[in-house]
């Protein structure tokens, strides 16, 4: 907790935001993170993943770097683009999934 005896901007809760999901992206399993992205957009099964999927693809080649992102999910594709770079089995997450 801050010591300012005001409340935070909310660009200060979102940056605190943004590094525990790319925390949280950097640990969790493939599986995880799909289910995850399912639930931000209100999807209950595993099969969701693939309406939600194409739903935000922007082409045919399913590259991560096509993916775009919505109210629900753009810090968590954020996170997920920002820890590609060390984990590198998340370039392949939207690959071939729809």
């Amino acid at each position: 907790m801050s010591s300012s005896p005001y409340p935070r901007i909310p660009e200060q809760v979102l940056f605190d935001y943004q590094i525990e999901l790319e925390n949280w992206v950097r640990s969790a399993s493939i599986d995880e993170i799909r289910d995850y992205f399912v639930i931000l957009h209100g999807g209950v099964f595993p099969d969701d993943w693939h309406d939600c999927v194409s739903r935000h693809q922007n082409n045919s080649s399913g590259d991560l770097e096509h993916i775009s992102s919505c109210e629900q999910c753009q810090y968590l594709l954020l996170a997920i683009h920002t820890m590609s770079s060390c984990r590198k089995k998340l370039k392949s997450l939207f690959v071939n999934r729809i």
